[in-house]
């Protein structure tokens, strides 16, 4: 930016629409907060470090950094994806790379799934991302919502401010998670030695920053019913990083459907929202049979940018994140910030206060809104959001270009084509 600036003197401090992107997104955006006096200032963050998740030797042949970060899968770990019909659902496929590479980079315990989620009546045709997941070592599996009959019809359109016109088949498909680790699934469990009792679910918008230490911090202890993140916007909990009690979910799976059935499957947040209906205690008769649920620590296990990290308290050891969530805002929305900070769209609110001792909340900081980017009012940024936000998209975006490496090696030996062929009569 000083090199912008003395080249302009007496310019404004946003970069002209016509400067092309950095490669350090973080330094460029930190310039520009630093520039316009921000409440965002990169310089008050820097007591947190973190380190790149694609490191210089990830540019040696991706196998071969493959090969280097394996270690033996104790935990199985699933995601579900579902068939894109749109520009908006194609972007998911990108998370699910990132979040697969991440994992095999960071997190050896873990033995990735993915649950391809198939309409009804939709075929199991070939698809080049089952070609790219199972280059990634991933374990694919065709399947078919179970109780997608019990959903009436009107529910199974999703509303327009969602994104998709359709029943987002993957956010109900980690339901199905715990029955087909113990049937389809269960022989192959055992032989990897991954356990059956207890498996890992996470929406396909994360990142592993460090391995999954679940397992070995409960030693063989019981897990009630499962372990999830918490809500940012209320007490509830969040569904997009669960550990699984499967036998649990199968004791309850039948008082989960009636119960579903019954609502009509109207739950404020879709799946998330029945099981915490189902599974929260609550004064008088709980519904299930079994209540309760426990807490992963969002620090570690469900960070979020606008939140996390934590400075932490005097004396106190700093908690690393090990698995980030994009909840809220995604990558792309992160790159509307920097194309509306570039052509100078970022309103002033945006840096800070729009007028000295400001008291009103109209003209208190608040960025985001009224740039032209997608806007979550119940989302409270905290002042170092802009530095870890940038950092995630930096993350994201070399994660992704070290899975199009994989693509490039394996489209040329055939392994894509016989990995298509594969997965047609799974």
């Amino acid at each position: 930016w000083a090199v912008y600036a003395s080249a302009h003197p007496g310019s404004s401090p946003l970069p002209s629409p016509h400067q092309t992107m950095p490669a350090n997104l973080t330094q460029w955006a930190c310039a520009l907060a630093a520039a316009n006096d921000s409440v965002s200032r990169c310089d008050q963050c820097l007591w947190w470090q973190p380190a790149p998740l694609v490191r210089p030797r990830s540019l040696s042949p991706v196998a071969d950094t493959l090969s280097a970060s394996n270690g033996r899968a104790t935990l199985a770990w699933f995601m579900c994806v579902t068939t894109p019909e749109d520009k908006i659902a194609s972007r998911y496929f990108d998370l699910v790379k990132a979040a697969v590479m991440s994992a095999r980079l960071h997190a050896p315990s873990l033995a990735p799934y993915v649950v391809y989620l198939h309409r009804p009546h939709e075929p199991f045709a070939a698809d080049p991302f089952v070609c790219w997941l199972q280059s990634a070592g991933v374990r694919v599996l065709r399947h078919r919502l179970s109780f997608h009959h019990e959903i009436p019809p009107a529910r199974r359109k999703r509303r327009a401010d969602i994104g998709t016109a359709h029943l987002n088949l993957g956010a109900y498909g980690r339901l199905d998670v715990p029955r087909l680790v113990t049937g389809r699934l269960l022989t192959e469990l055992q032989e990897r030695k991954l356990s059956t009792e207890q498996v890992l679910y996470t929406d396909t918008d994360v990142l592993f920053a460090d391995d999954v230490d679940l397992l070995q911090q409960r030693l063989g202890a019981p897990l009630r019913n499962f372990a999830a993140g918490t809500e940012y916007f209320s007490a509830s909990m969040n569904s997009g990083v669960m550990l699984m009690n499967t036998s649990a979910f199968i004791r309850e799976w039948p008082g989960m459907l009636s119960y579903a059935v019954s609502r009509k499957f109207r739950f404020l947040a879709a799946d998330q929202s029945w099981i915490h209906e189902y599974f929260t205690e609550r004064r008088g008769s709980p519904i299930a049979a079994e209540p309760g649920w426990e807490a992963l620590s969002d620090e570690l296990y469900n960070a979020r940018a606008f939140a996390h990290p934590l400075q932490p308290r005097r004396g106190a050891e700093q908690q690393v994140p090990r698995v980030w969530h994009w909840h809220g805002y995604k990558p792309h929305d992160v790159k509307c910030w920097l194309d509306a900070m570039r052509a100078g769209r970022w309103p002033l609110r945006g840096w800070r206060d729009e007028t000295p001792n400001c008291r009103r909340g109209r003209c208190r900081w608040k960025p985001i809104i009224g740039s032209g980017c997608r806007y979550f009012g119940r989302i409270s940024l905290n002042p170092c959001y802009l530095r870890t936000y940038t950092y995630l998209l930096m993350q994201h975006l070399s994660l992704l270009q070290l899975a199009d490496q994989l693509v490039l090696r394996n489209s040329s030996d055939g392994y894509c084509e016989a990995g298509i062929a594969s997965v047609k009569h799974q």
